[in-house]
């Protein structure tokens, strides 16, 4: 009887410390869910890359005579231009060049560098089965390679065009993840967007525009906003519906740019001039009245405005060799003719070189 008592003890000693055991695990476990996995306050966190400009040291660097299409990379390490049916990649440390040989014509190919790395974003124009489709590749320069998008079964796929001859007039980017969103013209004057997801196809957008013009995405919201040539007005993706943008007392407007922040920058066109700029975070609910005013000194021309990714605005003046800050009105001088800028370099072209310069 002894015996049998001390069994049951042993018995119920292993399952009481086994139970304990359990119950312990379960609420670490669930202390765990609560806290980290299944929290209300959960941020998704993205690392944006913040490239160290890089500017030649009296490098002369020749420019093709042709050069077309020139364009800088975001560090201002690289610019890319179109000469004799190939893409050039020049590097503006060195002067050195590598080139892509391009199979088609010009028109048939889009290119656009990535916003945050030395990367070129490359949609080329292709026919398969006789149906007009892109392939999407991408150009490194730290390895000089190009490569194809691969979806998740790492296979590379042709996106169906809207019809035979229409052509990719322009790419933005949503470094929030992979999406990119396309404008596509035809032969007819009409332009479309799309929304390609390199593993989930493309899918034409549906907002009341046959005749985009300029647009910018969205990040946090992964929208669009995007001018209306129909209407001559600007509007904003919500949700598959579509919001006009309007500030009071503004007659035409004119998307200019978004930065990084997704801060929208609109002017007010009068006689084809800007006149007045217009800033807002779209980083929050929108409210209409919601405008902060930069001024501008006199009006000015789109093409003499250079809207920066920092959120910096430029005025550019040719004659002079300048290009002055509006916020804070410091202003660089560079020489020869201007060709493009970015948060790191004002690049010019003077006596068929290149020639950079630094902007801060």
């Amino acid at each position: 009887m002894v015996k049998i008592k001390r069994k049951i003890r042993k018995k119920f000693s292993i399952l009481f410390l086994g139970a304990i055991l359990s119950l312990s695990v379960q609420t670490m476990i669930l202390y765990y869910l609560n806290n980290f996995y299944f929290t209300n306050d959960t941020q998704l966190t993205f690392k944006e890359v913040s490239l160290k400009p890089v500017v030649s040291a009296n490098v002369e660097i020749k420019l093709d005579p042709d050069a077309k299409n020139i364009t800088l990379s975001p560090s201002g390490k690289y610019c890319s231009y179109y000469s004799e049916k190939k893409i050039n990649i020049i590097s503006l440390v060195d002067g050195s060049k590598n080139s892509l040989n391009l199979d088609k014509d010009l028109e048939n190919y889009h290119f656009k560098w990535h916003n945050t790395e030395d990367k070129l974003i490359i949609s080329e124009k292709t026919i398969a089965s006789n149906k007009a489709g892109i392939k999407i590749y991408t150009y490194n320069t730290k390895n000089n390679s190009k490569q194809e998008a691969l979806n998740y079964n790492n296979e590379s796929e042709i996106y169906k065009l809207p019809a035979s001859n229409a052509v990719v007039a322009g790419i933005e980017l949503n470094t929030m993840n992979t999406i990119m969103y396309l404008k596509v013209s035809t032969l007819y004057g009409k332009c479309y967007l799309e929304r390609l997801d390199i593993s989930g196809g493309m899918h034409k957008l549906h907002i009341n525009a046959t005749r985009v013009g300029n647009f910018f995405v969205l990040k946090q919201k992964d929208e669009l906003i995007y001018e209306n040539l129909n209407d001559n007005k600007i509007y904003m993706t919500d949700k598959s519906k579509n919001r006009q943008i309007e500030i009071d007392g503004c007659g035409k407007l004119k998307l200019l740019y978004v930065d990084k922040s997704d801060t929208a920058f609109i002017g007010e066109l009068q006689n084809n001039m800007i006149t007045k700029i217009y800033k807002r975070s779209f980083d929050e609910t929108y409210e209409e009245n919601n405008w902060n005013r930069l001024s501008l000194e006199n009006p000015i021309s789109e093409d003499n405005l250079h809207i920066l990714n920092s959120g910096n605005v430029y005025v550019i003046d040719n004659l002079k060799g300048t290009v002055q800050n509006i916020q804070d009105k410091t202003k660089v001088t560079f020489k020869g003719d201007f060709i493009a800028m970015n948060d790191n370099i004002i690049l010019s072209s003077y006596e068929e070189k290149l020639i950079a310069t630094p902007l801060k």
